[in-house]
């Protein structure tokens, strides 16, 4: 026998001396391998002795809890043989058992380490993390589109929420792309995924340890911050303060011409005021008017444009004993341009005249970012442009494309590698002296008869017209649908194994004239529907291959309607191929793809999700040498507490894998799913 003590916190369990504790051991089983948080669990009952009782609050009794112990809520703790660590995890208690009306047991559950990350991300989303550190100016638009910022760690794809690109008259050197309008605000920025894992590790105070994650090709990827559909509306905005030169001021009581301030004297009644705006695109905005008085803060009214009525009238009280003065000020949603005039009932008048303004737009957040505006003393808290997908999504789809396995070390540290890294990290060990040799089980394995690789479906315009133009099956670009037959032509299995990742591969197209067709160099994503009308759909990755120079035309934008065009003879080029010809290492796509900067198809060997990652796990499905064996054996505790699920178990000439193991840690006897090494 071995001695087992299990603790929660500080306090440890009291436990039956006949009872039985059998764990569920297992990372990656080939019959769940849709699972990413897997764990190993199992019920046992603890009595309710006056050490548990303390330890679980008495939680039996309403009368004589104190309260604070939530049976919903695991308890963190651990489980040690012969003094040995074993595992750490948590703790739930489950039900109560009651005897002769005084309680007799608890019975209580344990999870792995794996479910602690679930935990801790509870419904957080990516909008939650803290990316502030990565805030893009307005004004380094130019700089974002044509390459990087933030010491490379965000880049501006040419991923349009609108479908106004097009190659537009003939330039000097080839085609101009325009944008219409050719506004920066319209384009949203990315940002590297490995930042966004450093912000997981940083909110939830854990160490993700992988070799992948750290790689120079997984650094390429980018994560679009996409969460609403079309033009982007959520650049933090500044206020611009409405003075001006043009004036009119009946009675110089009214206003205040050293301070651009109107007056309010004191008195009965109100002052009213028509604020009128006009500028080009202003329809398609909302904008925030100011009414700032000095002695007593700002208010704020938010406004949506109304090209028919671009009149906001204000009310102001006057105070009954003092004067006091008020300016105004607005702040826009986009980066356009406007003239504007004040109408006071007091027959004050300023307006711009015949300048134009900017709505002053400031930086675009990813997360949530909250500050202080330095005009109105406003706190300010901006939603962030991530998408708005759930941490262990994120986490999870990223697992699962690159058919990774979490192995925790501890409660607060993680190894996340890649299934075939992490199998070929593991040793050797001779199983023979512990396993019964003399009688097992062996298996056929399961088998699928179709196995489908996808991420979400998509309206998006390109992914739907190469869909029904190039796939007779409607297999989305960048997904893989393979139905495996015997020889007669019928499906091995009835049974259809599928792997969906949370998130939208956009196909990208390259910009041709709008006139003659000519195929210009400069690819773009656009995410719009057939109908044209603007999407939002599940988050978008993208390796970034670098700085594309333009060869066959000249991309343009405006940060602003008034202001000239910046001409980029750069840009960055994004898509699902980690180089910008057909010799990529690394692709988003499942499976062959055409890559849409050459128009060539790959082969069945060419670097994809599946056959880098996922091919030869599921090769050795299909195997004719692949068995599983099932077979028990007693594990010192020693080799128990040593035993790693990617070591290789060997048993005289043959060698097995771990598939999954159920070890009663009472007695170290075990039933172990075991798979033979196909080489």
């Amino acid at each position: 026998m071995l001695k087992v003590e299990l603790y929660i916190g500080d306090n440890r369990l009291d436990l039956f001396d006949d009872e039985t504790i059998s764990m569920n051991i297992v990372t990656k089983n080939l019959q769940e391998i849709d699972k990413v948080f897997n764990d190993f669990s199992q019920s046992f009952t603890v009595p309710a002795s006056r050490q548990n009782n303390k330890a679980l609050e008495h939680w039996y009794n309403a009368d004589i809890s104190n309260g604070t112990f939530n049976p919903a809520i695991k308890q963190a703790g651990r489980i040690e043989l012969n003094k040995l660590p074993f595992r750490t995890g948590l703790f739930q208690m489950e039900k109560v058992q009651v005897k002769n009306t005084k309680a007799y047991s608890y019975t209580i559950a344990f999870y792995g380490d794996n479910l602690n990350l679930t935990e801790l991300f509870k419904e957080d989303t990516l909008i939650d993390l803290d990316l502030d550190a990565y805030l893009v100016s307005y004004g380094d638009f130019s700089s974002g589109i044509a390459s990087t910022l933030s010491s490379g760690n965000v880049c501006i794809p040419l991923l349009l929420p609108t479908s106004r690109a097009t190659a537009g008259a003939p330039a000097p050197n080839g085609y101009d792309l325009y944008h219409d309008p050719r506004l920066a605000s319209e384009f949203k920025p990315a940002i590297k995924v490995q930042r966004v894992l450093d912000a997981i590790e940083t909110k939830y105070g854990i160490t993700i340890n992988s070799n992948h994650f750290d790689s120079s090709d997984f650094a390429k990827i980018f994560i679009h911050a996409h969460n609403q559909a079309g033009a982007s509306l959520n650049w933090r905005a500044n206020w611009n303060r409405l003075t001006s030169t043009n004036q009119t001021i009946p009675d110089p009581a009214d206003y205040d011409i050293g301070n651009d301030e109107f007056i309010i004297q004191s008195g009965s009644g109100n002052v009213t005021f028509d604020v009128a705006l006009s500028g080009i695109g202003l329809e398609e905005y909302t904008y925030d008017l100011l009414v700032y008085r000095t002695t007593a803060g700002p208010a704020v009214y938010s406004v949506t444009y109304d090209i028919d009525q671009p009149n906001v009238q204000v009310q102001v009280a006057r105070d009954a004993s003092v004067d006091f003065q008020i300016f105004f000020a607005i702040r826009g949603t986009a980066g356009a341009d406007f003239t504007w005039d004040i109408i006071a009932s007091n027959g004050v008048v300023i307006d711009s005249g015949a300048n134009e303004d900017d709505f002053s737009l400031h930086s675009f957040p990813f997360t949530n970012y909250t500050y202080t505006d330095t005009l109105s003393s406003e706190t300010i808290t901006v939603e962030g442009n991530l998408p708005k997908m759930k941490v262990k999504d994120f986490l999870g789809g990223l697992v699962t494309m690159f058919n990774m396995i979490i192995v925790p070390t501890s409660a607060t540290e993680f190894t996340i590698e890649p299934f075939d890294d992490w199998m070929a990290a593991g040793s050797t060990v001779d199983f023979a002296d512990y396993v019964d040799n003399y009688e097992y089980e062996i298996h056929p394995a399961s088998i699928y008869g179709e196995i489908h690789f996808k991420y979400q479906d998509t309206e998006y315009r390109a992914n739907k017209q190469f869909t029904a133009k190039k796939r007779n099956n409607y297999v989305q670009y960048g997904d893989l649908r393979t139905q495996i037959v015997d020889a007669n032509g019928d499906p091995l299995s009835k049974e259809e194994f599928e792997i969906e990742l949370p998130l939208t591969n956009v196909l990208f197209r390259n910009l041709r004239h709008i006139s003659d067709g000519y195929r210009t160099n400069i690819l773009v994503g656009e995410l719009v529907n057939q109908e044209n009308e603007q999407e939002l759909e599940s988050a978008v990755l993208v390796y970034r291959v670098g700085q594309q120079s333009i060869t066959s035309g000249l991309f343009r934008t405006k940060q602003y309607e008034s202001s000239a065009h910046n001409t980029y003879t750069n840009y960055n080029l994004c898509y699902q191929f980690n180089t910008d010809d057909d010799s990529y290492t690394g692709s988003l796509n499942w499976g062959t793809e055409i890559n849409p900067r050459t128009i060539n198809d790959g082969t069945a060997t060419s670097p994809s999700l599946y056959y880098t990652y996922w091919s030869d796990f599921i090769t050795d499905l299909y195997d004719l040498q692949n068995r599983r064996y099932t077979m028990k054996a007693v594990l010192p505790v020693g080799f128990l507490v040593d035993l790693q699920l990617n070591n290789l178990l060997r048993i005289g000439t043959n060698v097995y894998r771990i598939n999954s193991m159920n070890v009663d840690i009472t007695t170290g006897e075990a039933t172990l799913d075991l798979v033979n090494e196909i080489d």
